[in-house]
């Protein structure tokens, strides 16, 4: 029986605060993680068609994400977490890089 590469390979979501960081920062982790047979997930809050294209183009799947980035307000940023966690439960079995502006999360499993 033959088998996709993709269809082999994990499902990983990389979740970014502003889209074209992922492409300009991480481009080179997507692209290798695509080429290693993965799928990944690209989601930020703010795409819009430069970003979109440039994600696509590594082989990834862009994905945006509700995020009020200069929000004060605790309640607006519970739903926004709730929503994110929401998103990455739809994706079963994916497991999860994220990053802060000091540095790289631990990928982690997302169940």
């Amino acid at each position: 029986m033959k088998t996709d590469a993709a269809s082999t390979g994990r499902t990983i979501a990389i979740v970014g605060h502003q889209a074209f960081s992922l492409s300009n920062f991480r481009g080179d982790l997507i692209a290798d993680l695509v080429a290693a047979g993965n799928r990944v997930i690209a989601m930020a809050p703010d795409y819009d068609v430069q970003s979109l294209d440039a994600v696509e183009s590594l082989g990834a799947i862009p994905s945006g994400y509700w995020l009020n980035r200069s929000g004060m307000n605790p309640f607006s940023d519970g739903l926004a977490v709730l929503n994110l966690a929401w998103m990455l439960h739809q994706a079963s079995d994916t497991r999860l890089i994220g990053w802060l502006a000091g540095g790289c999360a631990t990928p982690c499993r997302t169940h």
